[in-house]
């Protein structure tokens, strides 16, 4: 069974979980290994919850919520190969929409590439991407 816990957005389980999806999306999309920290343009200050999951012990799950403007921005999502597939993403997501709603949001932002794909069954309202990331895609069926 999954544990979240809220901690601070430099607690050491999240700063691993973080590195380890920034290591898997420089293989992913070809960018090399000096590319920025995965931390990098993330000012911690702006950071409203940090949300790790952890089986046994083990973190295997986290995310965080920033304050972007008026808007309330979802950041470094990330699930550990190992535990994919059982519904972690969804309940992580869960609970950062139900904390994004108590901070006022009525909408998150997210990075389009895997999270359109990964979220548009549940609807054309879950995700929202940045103007200066929107590229024109083909629909999601």
């Amino acid at each position: 069974m999954t544990v979240w816990r809220e901690v601070e957005f430099d607690d050491g389980a999240a700063v691993a979980l973080r590195s380890q999806l920034s290591a898997e999306m420089n293989e992913l999309y070809g960018r090399p290994g000096d590319a920025p920290e995965p931390d990098a343009g993330i000012d911690p200050e702006s950071v409203l919850v940090t949300i790790v999951g952890e089986d046994a012990g083990r973190p295997v799950a986290a995310a965080s919520l920033r304050r972007l403007g008026a808007d309330i921005e979802l950041k470094r999502m990330y699930v550990v190969p190992a535990a994919r597939g059982r519904g972690l993403a969804s309940e992580l997501l869960r609970e950062l929409e139900a904390r994004a709603k108590a901070f006022g949001a009525h909408r998150h932002h997210a990075r389009p590439r895997r999270a359109v794909s990964e979220h548009a069954h549940r609807g054309p309202s879950c995700v929202v991407t940045h103007r200066h990331h929107a590229r024109p895609r083909r629909a999601v069926s």
